[in-house]
């Protein structure tokens, strides 16, 4: 898999949660809920500024990402599927090695989808280690 691709894929989740931040923000100045640095009823200029550099950036890295996966054959398979973008795809193929599974049933546990040997559904135990990726 790509490097970039898992590298594009946190910086995207990770600019989408500093927009949202900033248009919560926004929100909340115009519901009276918060006041804005500035004059009472106008909008936050700081969190306007930011919301729209956040919301530029997440498109650049969408575009770069998207770009990026395109490469990859088992993304644009995925992507074929209905309802399965490029994004979807390349979240979870970056997530995911399959090369680390040495059989499918070991790659559904690692992927939250398993069972233990008992044949019921794995989860959290107080004192144990999870047996697939948070």
């Amino acid at each position: 898999m790509n490097a970039n691709v898992r590298a594009l894929v946190d910086a995207r989740k990770d600019t989408q949660k500093l927009r949202i931040a900033f248009d919560n923000r926004e929100g909340a100045i115009e519901r009276g809920e918060s006041r804005p640095v500035y004059r009472k009823g106008k909008k936050d200029p700081i969190a306007e500024k930011y919301a729209k550099i956040f919301s530029d950036l997440e498109a650049e890295i969408t575009k770069d990402l998207i770009e990026e996966s395109s490469n990859e054959p088992i993304i644009a398979q995925l992507a074929e599927l209905s309802g399965v973008n490029y994004i979807t795809a390349s979240q979870l193929c970056s997530m995911i090695d399959i090369e680390k599974a040495s059989t499918v049933s070991a790659l559904w546990r690692f992927a939250g989808y398993g069972c233990n040997e008992k044949g019921e559904i794995d989860r959290l135990r107080k004192g144990e280690k999870a047996c697939h990726s948070n």
